[in-house]
């Protein structure tokens, strides 16, 4: 549901006042264009007089820039203008973090080096539209909770953002219920030939991460030991700390597959579902994570959409190790993380 209200008094200033970092921002960049024109490009174009290609690009990547600034000051100035602002109230249907990762390769000379850039951008859908928030309004929200957002309908600006937890009897009697839900027993289960699998499916892939993650240090340090340089070895010994860490926890959990083996059960975990989110990125698949009572499990499509905040569910794990093997429904579905 959207409603339109006017604008309060606090509002058109905290708007006002993004024009601050706007015009902050359009000097910085003006500092660094003229800098490159005076430093770089003036050289460059004194010596080709016949080729203005370059002077074309660097105008062209100035009017990037200035389109950009001079939109954002558009769209405030025309909410400021406009006096209104959007209510969007609803129930938080679902939660999705976007991790957009770049790589940048720099050459100058003899020196090259790339430098990667992590941003992320988040979105709550409310009643199943998707609105881009920032992170605390975002951490702040659950899915299932109800939300009352405004915002400033040109630049997208969140004024005020209130999530609204009513608690009603019948609400505080349903959570007692669920509380001796987490309370129950139930008794454990053998492995299953999938469950054993899975278990020794995690088991080298994490061996196989640790390895990799350890070989620069053990390369550095049989190097050290065939030099005989035992002195730089005692000083660079905390370093070294990293591999024996890695090998110890590689036994760990070898110790923990070969017991989990000889017991050949499983022991279930009585959970709630205490939020959900998707993750997306431009460089690993789509993950969608329930968020329960008693850790985070990552799901298949199906289960997602299908679970609830409140949803009972029963958390299979081995007897040694806190990996998390499957989880099953309240209808005896059983599904594999």
């Amino acid at each position: 549901m959207t409603e339109q209200h006017p604008l309060t008094p606090e509002e058109i200033k905290k708007l006002r006042n993004r024009l601050f970092p706007i015009a902050v921002f359009s000097v910085f960049t003006a500092g660094i264009f003229a800098a490159m024109y005076h430093f770089v490009l003036s050289n460059i174009v004194d010596g080709f007089d016949d080729e203005p290609f370059v002077m074309i690009v660097f105008g062209f990547f100035i009017m990037i820039f200035a389109g950009v600034i001079a939109f954002q000051v558009w769209a405030i100035y025309k909410d400021i203008t406009n006096g209104y602002k959007e209510r969007i109230a609803g129930e938080v249907t679902d939660k999705r973090m976007n991790v957009h990762t770049s790589t940048t390769h720099r050459s100058s000379g003899r020196r090259s080096g790339t430098s990667t850039k992590t941003t992320r951008h988040y979105y709550l859908y409310i009643n199943g539209q998707e609105h881009s928030v920032d992170y605390r309004y975002y951490s702040q929200a659950r899915v299932g909770d109800h939300v009352v957002m405004d915002r400033a309908p040109k630049s997208k600006v969140v004024l005020n953002f209130e999530c609204i937890e009513g608690e009603t009897e019948d609400q505080h009697e349903e959570i007692a219920i669920d509380t001796k839900f987490l309370m129950k027993e139930f008794p454990d289960q053998r492995l299953t030939e999938k469950d054993l699998k899975v278990l020794k499916k995690n088991f080298y892939k994490d061996l196989r991460t640790r390895l990799l993650f350890m070989s620069p240090f053990l390369f550095i340090l049989y190097g050290l030991l065939v030099s005989e340089l035992i002195g730089l070895v005692i000083i660079f010994f905390p370093l070294f700390m990293v591999p024996m860490w890695n090998g110890f926890r590689v036994m760990r959990n070898l110790g923990f597959w070969i017991r989990n083996k000889q017991y050949a059960h499983k022991h279930a975990v009585p959970v709630l579902v205490t939020d959900k989110q998707t993750h997306t990125s431009n460089r690993t698949a789509t993950k969608q994570t329930v968020y329960t009572s008693s850790g985070n499990v990552a799901v298949e499509t199906r289960l997602y959409d299908q679970l609830q905040v409140g949803d009972k569910l029963i958390m299979f794990k081995p007897k040694y190790g806190k990996q998390i093997l499957s989880v099953m429904t309240m209808d005896q579905e059983e599904s594999y993380v």
